[in-house]
């Protein structure tokens, strides 16, 4: 009978298989430090640099929504010469029309001359054009246009420029009524300037007189001041 302890036993396969152990992942720590002055000082670059492309970049168009100026162009010598329609005078109460935009800030330039108005302003009817009756011996019957020329060598001021009209046996009523107006912005020493009105409070004459006279009246439109006035006859 054979010992039972002379069987012999593979531990090799009888024995679990060891695992090997797995190692622990090395975790890496980086820590970052940042300087508190350095970093107040790097937002207040920012800041400036933001500002600065605020004020020298303007992304919006600076042309846009600027007012189209119209009327006369006052140079810096002579003012130029076109014709100008004005708007009529319903009520001679009311500030009348302003024919020409103000575009020029005036600085009354006299050397310290004061020059008086006598002698240095001129005001010139140059042309009327009105109707006429050809069944009545071609009297004026009703006013179209008139064109006037101004020449200024006195000072800077703002003309204002009425116009009436009347016959020889006009009360004082219709002799100062005002048939029109037209008012310059400015008007400076040295310029000169040809107008023309063509708008009417009335238009018609007095069907009973064989003339009319033409009259043009210039005031100072800041003071009121009359200052002279030029005339024509038609007939």
């Amino acid at each position: 009978m054979g010992n039972p302890f002379d069987s012999i036993v593979d531990i090799s396969t009888d024995r679990p298989k060891e695992q090997p152990k797995e190692e622990p992942e090395k975790k890496v720590k980086i820590t970052l430090t940042l300087d508190k002055r350095f970093l107040e000082r790097s937002v207040y670059i920012l800041i400036i640099i933001a500002l600065i492309a605020v004020i020298y970049i303007d992304p919006v168009d600076k042309n846009c929504g600027e007012n189209n100026l119209t009327g006369v162009v006052v140079a810096d010598t002579v003012i130029e010469e076109p014709e100008i329609t004005v708007n009529s005078v319903t009520n001679p109460e009311e500030e009348v029309t302003e024919a020409v935009e103000e575009i020029v800030e005036a600085t009354e330039e006299t050397n310290g001359t004061v020059v008086p108005f006598a002698g240095n302003f001129d005001l010139t009817i140059l042309d009327m054009v009105y109707e006429k009756d050809a069944d009545n011996n071609d009297r004026p019957t009703r006013m179209t246009s008139i064109q006037f020329r101004m020449d200024n060598r006195w000072k800077n001021f703002k003309p204002d420029v009425r116009v009436h009209w009347y016959d020889e046996d006009s009360s004082d009523v219709i002799e100062n009524k005002i048939r029109a107006a037209l008012s310059l912005a400015i008007f400076k020493k040295g310029q000169s300037v040809s107008l023309t009105i063509d708008k009417f409070d009335s238009t018609f004459f007095d069907p009973q007189s064989a003339e009319e006279t033409i009259e043009l009246r210039l005031y100072d439109r800041e003071t009121d001041e009359y200052l002279t006035k030029t005339s024509k006859v038609i007939s």
